[in-house]
C-alpha cells in the first residue's frame, strides 16, 4: 500500500522553499505582479461578481500561477533550473531532453489550469445555489442567515465532494504530466483510495501554517480598510497584497510537499529522459 511520512514531506516543504527562496523570488516576480494586478482589477472592476465569472476573469492570475508552480516542481524533479538553456547538438537543434521539458511543462500547465477551473466551477455554482451573498445581506441587517437549497442539489452536491474525495489524488496529476508520466502510469504508481486520504491530509497539514500567516498580515490592516480617506484604499490595497501573496503560497507549500510525497513514487529509479 502506498504511503508517506505526511509531516517529513511537509518539512521538506517548507525547508526547501526557504532554502530556494532567491530563486523563487527570480521565479515568480512578473507572475506576482500579473496576478495581483489582475486581482486588483477584478475588484474595482466589479464587486458583485458572480464566483463563475470572477474566475474567469482571473484566468490571467491563474495562469500565472499554472507558470510559476510548474516550474518549480520542474525545477525539484529534474534539477532543471529557469532560465533552461539548452545545449545544442551537432546540427544546431536542440536535444530530445529540451522537447521533453516543453511538453512537460505545457502539459502540467493545461492540465494544473483545467483543475482549478474545474473546482472554481463546482465551487462557484455551490456558492450560487445557496446564495451566499443572500445570506451575508441576512447577517448584515441582523437576521438568522438561512440555507434553501432544494434536496436533490444537496445530494448532488455531496456526492461530488465525495467522489473529489476519493480521487483527490488527481488533483496533482500535473506533477506527473510534467515529467511526462501519463495519468495511466500515475494511477499505478499510486492506486487505490488511500493515497488520496494521505494527499488530502498533506494538503491540510502544508496549507495550515500559510493559512495562519495569511490571515494575521490581513488582520492588522482590515480595520483600516473601513475607515476614511486615502488611507483606508491604501489599506485595501495591502489587504489584497497579503491575500494574493498568501494564496500563491498556499499552492506552492501544498504543490511542493505533494510532490515530496509523490517523487518516490513517480521516480523509483534512476531519473530518466524526462
Amino acid at each position: 500500500m502506498v504511503s508517506f511520512d505526511i509531516m517529513q514531506a511537509v518539512f521538506n516543504a517548507y525547508q526547501t522553499i526557504w532554502r530556494e527562496r532567491s530563486y523563487l523570488l527570480r521565479l515568480s516576480a512578473v507572475p506576482f505582479a500579473i496576478a495581483y494586478l489582475n486581482f486588483i482589477g477584478v475588484s474595482l472592476l466589479d464587486d458583485d461578481l458572480s464566483p463563475l465569472r470572477r474566475s474567469l476573469f482571473l484566468m490571467p492570475a491563474t495562469v500565472m500561477e499554472a507558470w510559476l508552480i510548474c516550474q518549480f516542481i520542474r525545477t525539484l524533479l529534474t534539477g532543471e533550473r529557469w532560465p533552461y538553456i539548452p545545449p545544442l547538438d551537432a546540427s544546431g537543434r536542440p536535444p530530445r531532453a529540451y522537447t521533453a521539458r516543453v511538453r512537460g511543462l505545457l502539459s502540467g500547465m493545461i492540465t494544473y489550469v483545467l483543475l482549478v477551473l474545474a473546482v472554481n466551477v463546482f465551487s462557484g455554482t455551490l456558492a450560487t445555489l445557496i446564495d451566499l451573498e443572500g445570506m451575508q445581506r441576512q447577517a448584515e441587517q441582523g437576521q438568522e442567515p438561512t440555507i434553501n437549497l432544494d434536496p436533490n442539489i444537496s445530494l448532488l452536491a455531496f456526492l461530488i465532494l465525495m467522489v473529489s474525495f476519493v480521487f483527490f489524488k488527481l488533483f496533482w496529476v500535473h506533477i506527473a504530466f510534467l515529467i511526462n508520466i501519463p495519468v495511466r502510469d500515475y494511477i499505478r504508481a499510486v492506486p487505490g483510495w488511500m493515497p488520496s486520504v494521505h494527499l488530502f491530509g498533506l494538503w491540510l497539514a502544508a496549507s495550515l501554517p500559510m493559512i495562519t500567516a495569511m490571515m494575521m498580515l490581513t488582520g492588522l490592516v482590515e480595520p483600516l480598510v473601513n475607515g476614511p480617506g486615502i488611507m483606508a484604499f491604501i489599506a485595501w490595497l495591502i489587504a489584497n497584497l497579503f491575500y494574493v501573496a498568501g494564496n500563491i503560497g498556499i499552492t506552492l507549500a501544498a504543490s511542493t510537499a505533494a510532490t515530496f510525497a509523490l517523487m518516490p513514487f513517480l521516480l523509483p529509479g534512476p531519473k530518466r529522459d524526462v
